[in-house]
């Protein structure tokens, strides 16, 4: 009894022991992965240079891999802990084994364009033509078929489909006419129209709710280490206001991960994204995966069918940091 005593003591105080360690700034190393140099990645480049993570008790490290599918196995091989990704990547991981789930959306609208040399004045005269993709699997490759699906084209059968790599190679690609049209972003949306590549498609014109960037973890990560996800997005949360409330500081941390310096580029950047797009609340919506599935069950895999929309996502931290007061205190309070 003595003994079992004695090491009750030991063990209590190494508990106290340890808990001054962790509330003198001891924080969680983390990895978290993205997948490109676009506007669309702001909130978490945000979230990284502000502090907002350091806040929650998170050392995050960013790893950019080219193209979500890279980042996708970058998850599974548990390289990165969480992602900012489309929801497209989730739900090929899904279908080839891997159990993603997306967390939250911070755009979640079809915020893309689609770009062409000026001979192009429909999306119909892309027959027989090649339009530019980042990656295969990534939301420009599922934005390009799902417009050309709109006009009754098949892509890779009636239209070729030209991987880029990345977006400033997608308009390298039109400017030398190996490719006839590109799927871009913003900021590279206004770069084309500068080039002489006008508007071929406005994507936000023909499709609705569509998880385009989110936070995406493994659910085995989210079972296992919920605490940490959970501080991860009360950071990501808050700098998803802070963006929106602090423009020109938000300007100078889009420059420095886009390599931009042209200050209409970040404007342009900043008012297409954050101004126009950002949801302060950042529910992942069913109805967004029920576009993807549809679609990749229609196009390339009937077993997406059977995939319920509402078993790729979970909504419980937002509504969480919601139903707390949390996201409204952070919209509006702040420096």
């Amino acid at each position: 009894m003595k003994k079992l005593a004695a090491v009750s003591i030991i063990l209590s105080f190494l508990c106290v022991a340890s808990y001054p360690a962790r509330a003198q700034g001891k924080r969680q190393p983390l990895t978290v992965g993205f997948s490109s140099l676009a506007g669309t990645e702001t909130a978490l480049w945000v979230a990284k240079d502000t502090g907002l993570l350091e806040k929650y008790g998170l050392d995050v490290t960013l790893k950019r891999l080219q193209g979500s599918s890279l980042v996708v196995q970058a998850m599974v091989a548990k390289e990165i802990a969480i992602s900012q990704i489309g929801g497209t990547a989730v739900v090929d991981a899904r279908l080839a084994g891997a159990d993603l789930v997306y967390l939250a959306s911070v755009i979640d609208t079809m915020v893309s364009s689609i770009h062409s040399l000026p001979s192009i004045k429909r999306i119909e005269d892309l027959k027989g033509k090649k339009l530019g993709v980042t990656r295969a699997g990534s939301i420009t490759d599922f934005f390009g078929r799902y417009a050309l699906k709109t006009k009754g084209l098949v892509a890779d059968k009636d239209v070729g489909i030209i991987q880029t790599n990345d977006l400033p190679n997608t308009l390298a690609s039109l400017k030398i006419g190996a490719i006839d049209a590109g799927v871009v972003v913003a900021p590279f949306t206004l770069e084309a129209r500068k080039m002489g590549f006008p508007e071929l498609v406005d994507m936000t014109k023909i499709g609705g709710p569509f998880p385009f960037n989110g936070i995406v973890v493994t659910r085995e990560f989210l079972k296992n280490d919920a605490d940490v996800v959970r501080r991860f997005m009360k950071g990501y949360v808050e700098a998803i206001a802070y963006s929106i409330k602090h423009h020109d500081q938000t300007l100078k941390i889009i420059g420095k991960y886009s390599r931009m310096t042209n200050p209409e580029v970040l404007e342009e950047t900043y008012r297409v994204n954050v101004a126009n797009a950002f949801r302060k609340a950042p529910y992942p919506s069913v109805e967004g995966f029920k576009t993807i599935l549809d679609f990749v069950a229609e196009t390339r895999d009937p077993r997406a069918k059977s995939i319920d929309p509402k078993s790729v996502l979970d909504t419980s931290i937002v509504k969480e940091l919601d139903d707390s007061g949390f996201i409204k205190s952070v919209a509006d309070g702040g420096k």
